[in-house]
């Protein structure tokens, strides 16, 4: 079955934190959906990679979300503090979608007020909240993934 997946960039998003995913989420024939930040068209990064969001987050509704991963990344921090991003994560955690954090991004859900796991293991589940520590995390976070239903 088909999820639909988006995979939340931003400026200063650290690279593997996103196309990892989004190579494996569609390898595994999930509907993908890249967005970023209301109003922007193109956010760079961490090694000055682009990403063109194909939406900003008003443009989704939260509701039809089965999983959110949201990058980490050296920009974390300052995504943390935008309004439209956290209230999207928000909305997605109490919608009952999965919401999937890497690394810095534990911060965007904490930032949502979404109660964020200590990640002391590679991997940390807590409901429909998953915490991956690191890049090399995500191998196990995608097992952690396909091995569950949405």
């Amino acid at each position: 079955m088909s999820r639909r997946v988006v995979v939340l960039g931003f400026e200063g998003y650290q690279e593997l934190h996103v196309w990892y995913p989004v190579l494996r989420l569609r390898e595994e024939g999930d509907e993908v959906v890249l967005a970023g930040p209301d109003g922007v068209s193109a956010a760079f990064g961490a090694l000055s990679y682009p990403l063109a969001p194909q939406a900003g987050v008003s443009d989704i509704d939260a509701s039809t979300v089965d999983l959110l991963v949201v990058a980490g990344g050296p920009g974390a921090a300052a995504a943390a503090g935008l309004d439209s991003l956290t209230k999207f994560v928000a909305q997605v955690g109490a919608a009952g979608g999965r919401v999937v954090a890497i690394a810095e991004g534990a911060g965007v859900l904490d930032a949502a007020g979404l109660s964020v796991p200590s990640a002391s293991d590679a991997v940390t589940v807590d409901g429909n909240v998953v915490i991956a520590k690191d890049a090399d995390a995500l191998p196990e976070l995608f097992r952690a993934l396909t091995n569950q239903s949405s």
